[in-house]
């Protein structure tokens, strides 16, 4: 078995700087990459350590590179192996001879299909550098031993050669392999039986003998590529390398040389150019765009749908970009983005709609497919794509679109002829040839009536607005009267169109299709849809559909529009109805809105009635019992003291009917903040102690363990509390029981509020009046309980503006249990009081909290302005607590005796003769020294929003009356601290 011979790989050194020319001389090895060691230099010091490192066969030299020019490559590689054979790569013809001169061995300029002689060359250098190794070695066989030489010559694949150097090159000697090239033996050369100029192609025998003569001269060795006949008179492609044999005088004496047939090489480079022809012929007469770019967006494969569209060539396009021809930049980096994605993922990348601006600044639709593109090293730097033109599909889509489009403005109220121009403007854009007419039925279906028709004449317009329909009369006459289409091939043939003959003449119509326009509801016939032609015609079946689509089209728009006349003339009467029944209900709202301020108006003024006496009650009664006016016995005290407490009583009831009437009017505010829940329920349970000791009942407090505290106003949380516990002990007998439990809820998050008693109980079927306002549940059983039946429509009302709700669980005769429910967004560990709390300024509720004052000797001087008898009571409560009083009956009088006196706190009412306390406040207000003078407002008639109106005109503080005195006297120490 015989061994395989090892291949030989030829090493090669490419110097270039430029990526574009390492790609195309890669490319240019294809298959043959694998018998080639291919190594890339770009700097001196680069080639330097190439040629230090590894023998190379070859070197391949770009010229005119920024880092160097191929000239001085030439001398450094030479300097460094004079034997080296070095091809270069010019870019033009002005470098050719420098560059041989210089020592190249071989050039190639650089064009489109330059890198497919690469191969070419590079084998013929290498041959010329086997076959000078050959000539070497005979002439040193020929030298040691004839036997060696003949051999040699025996076995060399060609022509070897001495011959004269004349026009015939006749031959001294030839080598036997001249029978294999020419089919003659050599002693027909020697013999000059054959001349070897009479076997070169007439064309090639003139530029063989110039360069042979031009490298002779030279004393070089010359290397030509030309054609020759042989016997059988079968033309060769050969390749010869020769030079000249010169005397000891230095005088040319003979050529000496070998010819080699290369025709198989010749012919398998112009297969392969034939066959990239092949390929450029198919894809040029492709329609698609396909194209191939690198990672920069240069094209290194482009058809002549692509050239066309970029008005330019196929080769004008390689290496361009497309911003090069496409002014959009939006487009062209969108281009580029897509590209790099296909590189950078080797993932293919289909887009349906993409636009490119074409050399004609036109838009063009491509529906694109991008696919990654590997090189000969399997590196994917590069994108093949192939792209179809869908502009006339996107073209059609978008007039279609502007039927949509038609449609949609008829739904916006557009008048009938703007809808029929419209649809008859988009029928001619996406059929140019045709000229569109819509004409309508009267309401008596006798008379066609001018609807649109925007490229028609108006003459043409105002003829036939008014033709009578029927059999024979015109094309849309005729469709109008049978519901059926009508066409006229050829109008001045066609018998319909007799009457109507020099009018379509005059305006250069040659044919005519007319659809009727049918009703979809009822089916009758609302006019027609004619189409015309300016030469006879038959249309065709999409045209037909195209023209009977229209007329659908038409048909809705006539019937939308007669639609909305009928809905207009019923609108007109129903509007009419409205505004009636709308005047009937302003005129109702006005008397509510009227009832509900006199309510209010009623509302102050039972409250200023009631506090203002009662006030004067509380405070007498305070003032007795500190037996400011005297000693008391004790009977006296009990009676005042009872006085006092039915007094609170009146003043409750009085305050929860204010507080109703703020929840409705819905002015109530709220003051949110973290309270702390054990705090909030020992001060209820404290406050209504002294009602479960007179009952001798016992109260019990239950809270979860782990409820600190909760989001809520406390001041409503309180009331809420006391009056259902209120409530629970005035329902239960003695020695009964009542409590208050505390839960938590984490399903639901929220807080559970019971008070239950063991009381007398509530019957479902009463469950509904319980949270009504001024209702009690009737029955004997319960009328002798006393109250307004105001507490549990407070309790109710006050739930529910803080989001909660109150359940009830009652049985007859065994008691009873109303929860609150509060709902909480954070029910442990709350930290959120801030985010949830309001500041305000300092309210009634807050008076409480107030820190009791030292005072000094000094005695404070206190303005009180107020009409009402209970100012004796005031003065004298406060003289008696050591201040200084002035008295104002009016709110002149109170501005005067502020300016005169300068008090150190002012107690202003609100309602008062000649100037209102407001007014008053502001007039003090802007004086320079009482810019900071405590003000403390109050009223008998607490209605909501008064309490903001005081603090908003400037007072410190606001009370309401009737004032328990010592909540005044701790209102005034906290206002004057230093007092």
């Amino acid at each position: 078995m015989k061994r395989k011979k090892k291949k030989i790989r030829t090493r090669i050194l490419h110097i270039a700087s430029i990526q574009s020319d390492r790609d195309l001389v890669q490319d240019a090895f294809g298959d043959l990459i694998d018998t080639i060691d291919l190594a890339e230099a770009s700097t001196k010091k680069e080639i330097k350590s190439a040629l230090s490192q590894s023998k190379f066969d070859i070197i391949l030299s770009n010229v005119n590179e920024t880092k160097y020019r191929s000239a001085n490559v030439l001398d450094y590689v030479k300097g460094i192996d004079a034997n080296l054979p070095v091809i270069c790569l010019l870019g033009n013809s002005f470098e050719i001879e420098e560059v041989l001169k210089k020592g190249a061995d071989e050039f190639i300029i650089k064009s489109p299909g330059y890198s497919l002689e690469i191969n070419y060359r590079i084998q013929n250098v290498l041959d010329k550098k086997f076959y000078n190794s050959e000539l070497i070695r005979v002439q040193q066989g020929v030298r040691e031993t004839e036997r060696k030489f003949d051999t040699l010559i025996t076995n060399f694949p060609g022509l070897a050669y001495r011959c004269k150097n004349d026009h015939d090159w006749t031959m001294e000697y030839v080598s036997d392999g001249c029978l294999t090239l020419t089919g003659y033996a050599a002693e027909d050369f020697i013999s000059k039986r054959v001349l070897f100029n009479d076997l070169i192609h007439p064309d090639d025998r003139s530029v063989v003998w110039e360069k042979v003569q031009d490298q002779v001269k030279q004393k070089k060795f010359f290397q030509l590529e030309y054609r020759i006949f042989d016997k059988s008179n079968l033309m060769r492609q050969v390749w010869e390398q020769g030079g000249g044999v010169y005397d000891e005088n230095d005088q040319l004496i003979a050529l000496e040389g070998f010819v080699i047939d290369t025709s198989e090489q010749k012919q398998a480079i112009t297969n392969y150019k034939e066959q990239q022809q092949f390929f450029r012929q198919v894809i040029d007469m492709n329609p698609n765009f396909i194209f191939a770019k690198d990672r920069q967006g240069y094209f290194t494969l482009a058809n002549q749908a692509v050239a066309t569209a970029y008005g330019t060539s196929v080769d004008g396009l390689i290496g361009k970009r497309d911003n090069d021809f496409n002014p959009n930049s939006d487009e062209v980096e969108q281009f580029l983005a897509d590209d790099l994605d296909v590189i950078n993922s080797k993932i293919y990348k289909y887009i349906p709609e993409e636009k490119i601006t074409d050399a004609t600044g036109q838009i063009r639709w491509l529906q694109t497919l991008k696919q990654p593109l590997a090189g000969p090293d399997g590196q994917v730097d590069q994108v093949l794509g192939v792209a179809t033109d869908i502009t006339k599909i996107k073209q059609q889509c978008l007039i279609y679109e502007g039927y949509v489009d038609v449609l949609a403005q008829l739904a916006t109220g557009i008048s009938l002829t703007t809808f029929l121009t419209k649809l008859a403007v988009t029928m001619e854009e996406l059929n140019p040839e045709m000229i569109c007419s819509i004409l309508l039925l009267d309401t008596e279906k006798k008379i066609l009536r001018h609807g649109a028709a925007p490229s028609l004449p108006d003459f043409y317009n105002n003829a036939i607005d008014g033709t009578e329909i029927g059999p024979g009369v015109g094309s849309c006459g005729q469709a109008a009267y049978s519901g059926k289409h009508a066409s006229a091939e050829n109008i001045m043939e066609h018998p319909n169109w007799s009457a109507f003959r020099k009018l379509a003449k005059k305006v250069g119509i040659a044919a005519c299709f007319s659809e009727p326009i049918i009703s979809m509801s009822t089916g009758g016939v609302l006019g027609t849809f004619a189409v015309y032609f300016r030469y006879p015609h038959q249309p065709s079946q999409n045209q037909i559909d195209a023209i009977k689509y229209n007329a659908r089209l038409a048909g809705i728009g006539i019937e939308q529009k007669n639609i909305e006349l009928t809905l207009k003339k019923d609108k007109s009467l129903l509007t009419n109805r409205v505004l009636k029944k709308t005047t009937e209900l302003k005129t109702a709202n006005k008397e509510l809105i009227k009832a509900a301020q006199l309510k209010d108006e009623f509302l102050a003024l039972m409250s200023h009635e009631l506090r203002t006496p009662l006030n004067g009650i509380l405070g007498l009664a305070e003032l007795m019992v500190k037996e400011i006016q005297g000693k008391l016995t004790p009977k006296q005290k009990r009676s005042i003291s009872l006085i006092e407490e039915n007094g609170r009583h009146l003043l409750e009831i009085i305050n929860d009917i204010l507080d109703i009437a703020k929840i409705d009017a819905g002015k109530l505010e709220l003051n949110i903040s973290q309270i702390e829940i054990n705090a909030v329920c020992q001060t209820c349970s404290q406050f209504v102690g002294p009602l479960v000791n007179k009952k001798k009942l016992k109260f019990i407090l239950n809270i979860e363990k782990g409820i600190d505290s909760l989001i809520a106003d406390q001041r409503r949380l309180k009331q809420i509390l006391i009056n259902l516990l209120a409530n629970a002990i005035k329902f239960t007998p003695q020695n009964g029981s009542v409590g208050l439990d505390v839960m938590c809820d984490f399903t639901t998050k929220s807080i559970h509020f019971s008070v239950w008693d063991t009381g007398i109980g509530i019957a479902e079927s009463d469950y509904q009046h319980l949270f009504k306002p001024f209702s009690q549940i009737e029955g004997t059983s319960t009328r002798k309980f006393e109250g307004p039946g105001l507490g549990l429509s407070l309790v109710h009302k006050l739930t529910k503006i803080q989001g909660g709700d109150i359940k009830v669980e009652s049985t007859l005769n065994s008691g009873s249990r109303f929860t609150l429910v509060l709902p909480q967004k954070n029910i442990f560990g709350l930290t959120e009081s801030g985010a949830f709390s309001r500041k305000r300024p300092k309210t009634t509720a807050e008076i409480n909290n107030f820190p009791q004052a030292d005072f000094d000797d000094r005695r404070a001087k206190i303005l009180v302005a107020d009409d009402s008898d209970e100012t004796t009571v005031i003065s004298e409560y406060l003289s008696f607590e050591g201040y200084e009083v002035i008295l104002s009956k009016n709110g002149e009088e109170a501005v005067n005796y502020a300016l005169n006196h300068h008090p150190d706190l002012i107690l202003m009412d609100i309602h008062m003769p000649k100037l209102n306390g407001l007014e008053a406040i502001k007039k003090i207000r802007r004086q320079k020294h009482f810019a900071n003078i405590p003000i403390i407002t109050f009223t008998a008639a607490v209605m909501p929003d008064d309490e903001k109106r005081c603090l908003d005109s400037g007072a410190d503080l606001y009370l309401s009356k009737p004032i328990p005195l010592k909540k005044l006297l701790t209102a005034i120490e906290t206002l004057l601290p230093d007092r």
